[in-house]
């Protein structure tokens, strides 16, 4: 069960342009209990009303798969067009 409030609920994420989310669950799947992770963002995009999310703090196993990742994603020093 997702923490209330959480981003992969419906009401988690109010519509928006951008949405920055910390991406910080070290696997890109399975999901960490109450930690976001990529795989819970693909899962659940439909529900977050947002046009564009730009991940951040992603692990090395998100990193060796990029290629599997639907979102744009930060580095250090990363500029993004608003």
């Amino acid at each position: 069960m997702d923490p209330p409030g959480s981003v992969v609920r419906p009401n988690g994420v109010r519509p928006a342009d951008n949405a920055l989310v910390d991406g910080g669950g070290r696997r890109i799947s399975p999901r960490l209990r109450y930690h976001l992770n990529v795989r819970a963002l693909i899962e659940h995009r439909a529900e977050l009303r947002t046009s564009r999310i730009v991940v951040t703090h992603v692990g090395e196993e998100t990193l060796a798969r990029l290629a599997e990742v639907p979102f744009d994603v930060a580095a250090d020093g990363s500029v993004f067009q608003l």
